[in-house]
């Protein structure tokens, strides 16, 4: 069996949960704190705000929105943005 390879953290996580947040409310605020803790931004979709009552806290994206939920590295660049990965060209 070969040993496991340790990869970079990552940079950042979104949180999903089953439909009983009584079970999971005290392990998703551990889970933001420690993640936040060690610079990991957490993204959190509306929903789950809503069923944690989650609130505001550094490091943390309430009601994160679809395309940072996707993977689109630049977060929430504004509309035109040519920052790394805009496709519609003009940057760099």
């Amino acid at each position: 069996m070969t040993p496991a390879r340790r990869g970079a953290p990552p940079r950042r996580i979104t949180i999903f949960t089953h439909q009983y947040p009584v079970q999971t409310a005290d392990a998703v605020k551990q889970l933001i704190g420690a993640a936040t803790a060690a610079g990991i931004e957490v993204l959190v979709p509306q929903e789950e705000v809503e069923k944690h009552r989650l609130a505001e806290r550094g490091g943390c994206v309430l009601g994160a929105e679809r395309h940072a939920l996707e993977g689109d590295e630049r977060g929430h660049a504004e509309e035109g943005d040519d920052g790394p990965g805009d496709q519609r060209g003009g940057g760099a």
